[in-house]
């Protein structure tokens, strides 16, 4: 997802990607901070633009999918994602080129 500031927000779900996008629209458009995507917009005067919405990567496996989620913003100095610290024993993975999945 593009943010005008940020310029990148990497998100994961199991859900259908039209079905993620309603919701976080619904959760910016009624200021609802239970959303990290809605705080990340309003703590900081932020516009996300839905329409750059983007597959990334494809995992249907939780655990994979939620390393995934920790990886690739790390990996990604636009990022506007918190960062998640990664394990040491896992430091090399992240130096490393990310297969795309899609």
């Amino acid at each position: 997802m593009l943010c005008t500031n940020c310029v990148v927000y990497y998100g994961q779900t199991e859900r259908q990607l039209k079905t993620w996008i309603v919701e976080h629209k619904k959760a910016v458009s009624l200021f609802d901070c239970n959303s990290v995507v809605a705080c990340h917009v309003y703590e900081n005067s932020y516009h996300i633009v839905f329409s750059y919405v983007k597959v990334v990567g494809h995992e249907t496996n939780f655990q994979k999918r939620l390393f995934l989620d920790v990886l690739l913003p790390t990996k990604d100095l636009n990022a506007g994602n918190d960062h998640i610290a990664i394990p040491e024993v896992y430091e090399s993975l992240a130096r490393t080129q990310v297969p795309r999945y899609v």
